[in-house]
């Protein structure tokens, strides 16, 4: 069996001068992080926990889901774009969606790309 991050990932696109933020770092969120870093768009991913990963590392429990298993998937997914460092807020995620909708606003190169917020809906 291969691992994930055993397998070359693509080359990304030429660089495109954009910046992506993307709130929270479950599937979701790394998904969107790493097709728009193979796009060529510099991301920056902000997330509340310590760790990535979302429900994945934290609702499935490590006997169904090793978490060294899932590091390796995590570590092949960020090898592949141009990436800024995780931000790791001690706040709830509306807190950090707020902030990073604040921040962001005011700087027009970046685009936000807020994924998986069901808990803002009060779902």
């Amino acid at each position: 069996m291969v691992n994930a991050d055993e397998v070359p990932t693509p080359a990304p696109n030429v660089p495109t001068g954009r910046q992506i933020a993307v709130v929270g770092s479950g599937p979701y969120g790394l998904t969107a992080a790493y097709f728009l870093g193979l796009m060529g768009h510099k991301v920056v991913i902000f997330e509340e926990h310590e760790k990535p990963g979302g429900m994945l590392r934290y609702g499935i429990p490590e006997y169904r889901l090793p978490k060294e298993r899932l590091d390796r998937d995590i570590r092949a997914i960020l090898s592949a774009g141009n990436w800024m460092p995780f931000h790791f807020p001690d706040s709830p995620v509306n807190r950090i969606t707020n902030a990073v909708f604040d921040e962001f606003a005011r700087i027009p190169e970046y685009k936000v790309c807020a994924v998986k917020l069901e808990k803002m809906a009060g779902k």
